[in-house]
C-alpha cells in the first residue's frame, strides 16, 4: 500500500511539472495509475512464470522465467544458499523468454521460490503441483 501511495505522489508531481497547477489536483488520477501499475506487477510476479515442462512417475521438470535474483530452495532450509536447487538454462519456445529448468521428485517435495521481496511456496505431491 505504501509503495502505491508513494508512486501516486511521484506521478502527481511529474504531472504538476509538465502541466502546471497543484499536485493535489492530479493525485486522484495518479492513484488510479499507480494501482494499475501495482496490479500489473503482481500479475507478472505471480508464480514466477511457472510451467510444467515434463513429468513421469517419479519426477517433474518445471520451468521458471529467468529473473535476476531468482532462487529456489527446499522449504526446510531457511534460504541457505548451500542447498539452492541446481537448474539448467533454456528458452520457452511459446513465449521466447529465457527460463530455468528444475527437476524435483513427485513425492511430497516443498520448495520456496524467492525473487527480491516476493516469495511463494511450491508443493509437489503425487504428481500434483500447488502454490501457497
Amino acid at each position: 500500500m505504501m509503495n502505491v501511495m508513494t508512486r501516486a505522489w511521484e506521478i502527481a508531481k511529474t504531472a504538476k511539472v509538465k502541466f502546471g497547477g497543484k499536485v493535489k489536483e492530479y493525485f486522484s488520477q495518479a492513484l488510479v495509475i499507480a494501482w494499475k501499475e501495482a496490479k500489473n506487477a503482481m500479475k507478472e510476479v505471480a508464480h514466477f512464470g511457472f510451467m510444467v515442462a515434463g513429468k513421469n512417475e517419479t519426477h517433474t521438470m518445471f520451468a521458471l522465467e529467468e529473473r535476476e535474483g531468482l532462487h529456489v530452495y527446499p522449504a526446510w532450509n531457511n534460504r541457505n544458499a548451500e542447498y539452492e536447487l541446481k537448474y539448467q538454462k533454456g528458452l520457452n519456445k511459446q513465449t521466447g523468454k529465457a527460463v530455468r529448468f528444475y527437476t524435483v521428485g513427485n513425492f511430497k517435495t516443498e520448495l520456496e521460490v524467492v525473487c527480491g521481496h516476493a516469495s511463494e511456496f511450491l508443493f509437489f505431491k503425487r504428481g500434483t503441483v500447488t502454490f501457497k
